[in-house]
């Protein structure tokens, strides 16, 4: 899959926030090459906007028109689940 972010999670699975390639390039316009040798842990997330496994495909179109994004994180009670793409939505949609 060509996502464009990835979830933070702690040792137990719960999700400590989203990187994004957009977090990255910001980084590095920033900072340059040190930027790199950060770890994750050091940095700032902003939320996921999360979804349920059991969510109807409507509710993920509605939540990425919502918040405007193309990742969701797929979450029960706080932990990681996966990741839902705006581009696998469509694919599913269109059949």
């Amino acid at each position: 899959h060509g996502f464009g972010a990835v979830m933070v999670v702690d040792s137990k699975g719960k999700n400590k926030g989203v990187f994004t390639d957009g977090g990255l390039r910001r980084g590095i316009e920033k900072e340059g090459n040190k930027f790199l040798s950060k770890k994750l842990s050091g940095l700032k997330f902003n939320a996921p906007f999360t979804i349920s496994p059991e969510a109807l495909l409507d509710e993920a179109q509605k939540a990425f028109k919502e918040h405007q994004v193309d990742t969701l994180s797929v979450s029960e009670n706080g932990k990681q689940l996966g990741m839902l793409d705006i581009q696998d939505l469509m694919k599913a949609i269109s059949g």
